[in-house]
């Protein structure tokens, strides 16, 4: 069976383009992963970012609304990989879906891609367990 992967990234930043570039990365990301390595991939940024124009602006900003939806997903999933772009390691989200997944016992990878050339040579890498503070 194949396993199922979260592929969390950071996504807010007051410039959106910003915002933009971070969605086509991951989107890229995933598809790599898909298609070069046969995982199955669920990248909560490039759906929240195409949902998020039909919502009420009250939730499309709000951090909690997105965590209630992004961590039921995580919690089937058998493990986070996290895209390491520029602000990764600030980044609220992926601190909170990092926190939950070692909470919950989920192999935690991260995952060098940058730039739109792409090769099915990805950096993994399985991170030994550290604090994220």
């Amino acid at each position: 069976m194949t396993k199922l992967i979260y592929l969390a990234a950071p996504y807010s930043d007051p410039d959106a383009a910003v915002c933009e570039e971070r969605t086509a990365q991951a989107s890229r990301a995933a598809a790599l992963l898909m298609s070069h390595y046969g995982l199955v991939v669920f990248s909560p940024i490039t759906h929240g970012h195409f949902v998020a124009p039909h919502l009420p602006v009250k939730l499309a900003v709000s951090h909690e609304f997105w965590m209630e939806q992004c961590l039921p997903v995580l919690a089937k999933c058998d493990e986070l990989f996290v895209l390491r772009l520029p602000g990764w390691d600030r980044s609220a989200g992926v601190k909170h879906e990092w926190d939950f997944a070692v909470r919950n016992n989920l192999p935690i990878r991260t995952v060098d891609f940058f730039g739109q050339a792409t090769t099915p040579m990805a950096d993994f890498n399985l991170h030994l367990p550290r604090d994220f503070s």
